[in-house]
């Protein structure tokens, strides 16, 4: 739950995750999973949260950020063969 980020120090953990986002190209799971586990902040939100507040628009990251860290799969198609008439047993 995101708390007044002024009041507990919220707005560092924030500030944090843009940081990492922009420069470093993390998603926001492992921004929230990074600073949990090293306890940088005595207040970090939930990765829905943080993703939640980027889709609101209410950080300095967009959702154009985490798309480009994304596009970094594999694109490449699947393609099933067919079935070749005429091979194998007939009955």
């Amino acid at each position: 739950m995101w708390y007044s980020l002024h009041d507990n120090g919220a707005w560092d953990f924030v500030e944090f995750a843009e940081k990492q986002i922009k420069e470093k190209e993390w998603s926001p799971d492992a921004v929230v999973g990074y600073a949990k586990r090293n306890k940088l902040f005595k207040y970090t939100s939930s990765t829905t949260a943080l993703s939640n507040r980027i889709d609101e628009g209410k950080t300095k990251v967009i959702n154009l950020d985490l798309l480009l860290i994304k596009l970094r799969r594999s694109t490449k198609k699947r393609t099933t063969k067919k079935h070749k008439k005429g091979t194998g047993y007939e009955y």
